[in-house]
């Protein structure tokens, strides 16, 4: 339940700039994910990992820092080029430990603000020091990608448990969307800004890396300066200033994921999130991969595509917040999910060299992703009963980023034995289908109740 501000005339206006604040948070932190993670990150480091290599004398002559272009660490000694995807691995093993332990401090000690603001430190610090990482620096860039990783994740749980205090559960269909379409806009014009110093880098007098750093600094310095204004404001929502919101504080990670599993239906509903955010994680993952090597699509095309889909998706949390009003949280959820299956299949079928049919369908994709991910929280944040909201949403932010793990790993098995990636994409609507069967057999309300009606005990 919302948080009763205050109870004269101005009520409204008090609880509408909390959640403007809340909005503001993912404006703030949206400077990490696409700019840095989809477009700048994973060929940059990969591009420094080669350097390295050359000047240990290793040939790298293929072109694809995959043969003869070895770095080491640790005893450990692997190509440049698979870098990136073993950084993945280990950046998502790191928040899986991370932010069980985050929710746990959250909720143990009342304070949601200040452990937020370390999350903050952590992600825009390791993301601003990405811009360190020059020359043959790829260890430093490697430790600064998994500090800022881990404070987005964790920064996330903490974020996400502020829904049910900013909304009520007739408003945060509405409230989550926006806040998601506001972070969409808030990447987009993050992307515009680092693609002009990008790309007009000659002008500035930099060098394509020391451009590309300095989009890193941007990310970083973005996050932090607009995260000041959500954590102060939001400093008022903490369980710790609102006694008869008694929290029930567990003493372990243990206990924590115990406590969870006492509501059965919603891990029901994390059974269905995991299925098909599977799906979305991993085509979000691999259309870049998909376009360039299935479709023939050049750097030219997909770096713009990408900027589009930013405020494609603005749009799309707005429609699916509208759409959840109309038929219901649930529904809106299901009919986004066969859309999903429908533009697979579309994208199977696109021929190569299609370069208007890839576009068009990236962005369809694109008004899918956010609102699909906005209502699954907020269908969520109704199945978390009071006092255990960081708990149990660090319990939604590790399934959701195990989609992460699990999905690549199918849509690469899938290509590796047919030899093509049209067949991997056609896979992922195992996720998608099996998501949407396991939801819609979901007795919501009875979830929804047994939240609400669970009673907490203060310690």
């Amino acid at each position: 339940m919302a948080i009763d501000l205050d109870p004269t005339p101005g009520a409204d206006v008090a609880a509408r700039h909390l959640r403007r604040a809340w909005y503001q948070y993912d404006w703030a932190s949206s400077a990490y994910p696409s700019p840095v993670l989809s477009v700048f990150l994973a060929l940059y480091l990969t591009g420094v990992a080669e350097s390295a290599a050359l000047a240990a004398g290793q040939p790298c002559a293929d072109g694809t820092a995959l043969v003869g272009c070895d770095v080491g660490l640790w005893g450990f000694v692997f190509p440049a080029g698979s870098l990136w995807g073993y950084l993945l691995v280990v950046g998502t093993c790191v928040q899986l430990v991370v932010m069980p332990l985050v929710g746990l401090v959250a909720d143990r000690t009342g304070r949601w603000a200040a452990v937020l603001t370390v999350c903050v430190v952590l992600g825009a610090g390791g993301t601003a020091g990405l811009a360190l990482a020059g020359g043959t620096a790829w260890e430093l860039g490697s430790v600064m990608f998994i500090i800022a990783n881990a404070g987005f994740g964790a920064g996330q749980v903490v974020y996400n448990s502020y829904l049910p205090s900013v909304a009520s559960p007739e408003q945060r269909d509405v409230v989550t969307s926006r806040g998601t379409g506001l972070g969409f806009v808030g990447a987009g014009i993050v992307l515009v800004l680092q693609l002009i110093v990008y790309l007009g880098h000659d002008g500035f007098g930099l060098d394509e890396g020391q451009a590309v750093r300095l989009c890193f600094l941007l990310s970083g310095l973005w996050w932090a300066a607009f995260a000041i204004r959500p954590l102060l404001a939001l400093r008022r929502l903490d369980p710790v200033h609102h006694p008869d919101r008694a929290t029930a504080r567990p003493s372990s990670v243990i206990e924590a994921l115990t406590a969870v599993g006492r509501f059965p239906l919603t891990l029901w509903f994390l059974g269905a999130f995991l299925l098909f955010v599977t799906g979305i994680n991993t085509i979000n993952t691999v259309a870049a991969q998909y376009g360039e090597r299935e479709i023939g699509i050049d750097q030219g095309v997909l770096v713009p595509t990408l900027v589009a889909i930013q405020f494609v998706g603005a749009a799309g949390a707005i429609l699916h917040g509208r759409l959840a009003q109309r038929v219901g949280t649930r529904s809106a959820i299901l009919i986004s999910l066969g859309c999903w299956c429908v533009l697979i299949g579309i994208g199977y079928f696109v021929p190569r060299g299609a370069i208007i049919g890839f576009v068009a369908l990236s962005c369809a994709f694109g008004v899918l992703i956010g609102g699909t991910i906005a209502l699954s929280r907020s269908l969520f944040s109704k199945m978390v009963p009071p006092g255990r909201e960081a708990q149990f949403f660090s319990l939604y932010s590790v399934v959701e980023r195990a989609g992460f793990l699990l999905g690549p790993l199918a849509f690469a098995g899938v290509a590796q034995v047919t030899g093509s990636y049209r067949p991997a994409m056609m896979a992922m609507l195992v996720f998608f289908l099996g998501g949407a069967v396991v939801l819609a057999r979901l007795p919501v309300a009875r979830a929804t109740a047994a939240a609400r009606e669970a009673a907490v005990v203060p310690h």
